[in-house]
């Protein structure tokens, strides 16, 4: 069975990710390069950390305002996910014993971690939603 993995690159506009954010419920996208290896991570924060404060817009019209893409040529704000996104990135190899993701995931204050092969490419991600989730199961047997 193979997972389909959701993720964008470097180049994707800023728009386009918070749109497939939306449709998907996700609170984060891993960013890869053409070979599949992760270059960062863009979350809701990486978002809302571009937002001006300061104008008396609401927060949705300023939100609306970043992520559109700019009709111009030139313009002062990220216009790709490359500019935006947190990098680098923490990152587990996919031998890694779920019990090694409780400290990441609760005291570190990880929300989710990008899982990579021996060639450092994506090959799932753990939220830490899931992990709850699994140990929740396995409370219940």
């Amino acid at each position: 069975m193979q997972i389909l993995l959701l993720t964008v690159e470097y180049g994707t506009d800023v728009e386009e990710a918070w749109k497939l954010m939306q449709r998907e419920n996700l609170k984060a996208l891993p960013v890869i390069d053409k070979s599949r290896r992760v270059i960062g991570i863009i979350t809701w924060h990486d978002f809302f950390k571009f937002i001006n404060m300061n104008t008396r817009e609401t927060f949705q019209e300023r939100l609306r305002a970043f992520i559109r893409r700019t009709p111009d040529i030139s313009t002062d704000k990220p216009e790709s996910v490359g500019h935006i996104m947190s990098s680098p990135v923490t990152m587990l190899a996919e031998s890694t014993h779920v019990i090694d993701l409780i400290p990441l995931l609760s005291n570190e204050g990880f929300r989710q971690i990008p899982i990579v092969n021996n060639e450092k490419r994506l090959v799932g991600i753990v939220y830490q939603a899931n992990l709850i989730a699994a140990f929740h199961l396995l409370s219940w047997h």
